[in-house]
């Protein structure tokens, strides 16, 4: 892989927004802004109301980006009126640092908690850790904070019944929520659209094929309804246990065994290499060669080409 001697981070912060343009290329425009900064990839869906980019670079160069992006969200988007389908507490909603090796962890971890103080305090956002990047032997889950969404914990902060976040303001910002902050290893998003409506059958097989529910190590899973289709939308968070084929297959098991077929599959962002090899875009129902996901790809054409 094409990659700097010096430490090199992947972000892939969510926002609470979906196809609105305009509102994506501010955000992708302060991203460019910061030198040394690439824009990889956006993926953005109308159902879930939410966009997801994919940026690299140095530590500093990228807090500063993503300061940058994170302050032109807060202006565009107003959580107050947001809905979608993916749970969310914020405008600005999840942004993981990933180390992309030999870059080791901490620098990932270091920059997560800096970027944290350094937004709450200036924006008066709310910052909330996870993963690796918690301040505890105790590793905090993405779902832990987010399970009951924006309102919840707005109502929750206020009386005073769910723990503070780790910087910024004990009250949730009126428009643009709370943000959570973490350092985490690779991930693939992967979701599947079963040939149904019926968000039961999509909700029921997310809880069998779900780690925390006893199903495989792995994976997260939720049931959602995207357009016409059901949809059981995943985290493969490690990838040392699960492959995208294996969750594939426990999927189409579980809709199998419920009279149902499984329409398509995506994949939200970019993945690693190594887990887009030995199966095929057809084996999966997936519309696009598995070629356009691959992260190292993506770096090797974007991040380092001439300008």
């Amino acid at each position: 892989m094409l990659r700097p001697s010096s430490d090199f981070l992947e972000c892939v912060p969510n926002f609470s927004v979906g196809p609105d343009h305009d509102t994506l290329r501010a955000i992708e425009a302060s991203f460019l802004s910061v030198d040394g900064i690439s824009v990889l990839d956006i993926h953005t869906d109308s159902s879930h109301n939410r966009s997801v980019f994919t940026v690299v670079g140095g530590p500093r160069a990228l807090q500063d980006a993503t300061f940058e992006a994170v302050r032109v969200a807060i202006e565009r988007i107003d959580l107050s009126k947001h809905h979608g389908q993916h749970p969310r507490i914020g405008a600005a909603d999840v942004i993981p640092f990933i180390a992309i090796p030999p870059t080791p962890d901490d620098v990932a971890i270091r920059t997560a908690r800096e970027f944290a103080d350094a937004m709450a305090h200036a924006l008066d956002v709310p910052a909330y850790l996870y993963e690796l990047a918690t301040m505890s032997n105790e590793r905090v889950t993405l779902p832990a904070i987010r399970r009951q969404g924006f309102e919840w914990l707005r109502t929750a902060l206020e009386a005073g019944n769910v723990a503070p976040p780790y910087a910024g303001p004990n009250r949730l910002h009126p428009t643009a929520g709370a943000s959570i902050i973490g350092a985490r290893h690779f991930l693939v998003a992967f979701n599947i659209n079963l040939n149904t409506q019926d968000i039961g059958i999509a909700t029921t097989i997310a809880r069998n094929v779900r780690a925390s529910s006893g199903g495989h190590a792995g994976i997260r899973a939720l049931g959602l309804r995207v357009g016409a289709h059901a949809q059981v939308s995943m985290n493969l968070f490690n990838l040392d246990v699960v492959t995208i084929p294996q969750a594939f297959e426990l999927v189409d098991r579980q809709a199998k065994m419920r009279g149902v077929t499984i329409h398509s599959s995506e994949i939200v962002g970019l993945a690693p290499q190594a887990t887009l090899t030995g199966f095929s875009a057809a084996d999966i129902k997936l519309s696009r060669r598995l070629e356009s996901f691959s992260l190292e790809t993506r770096i090797e054409q974007t991040a380092f080409r001439e300008k």
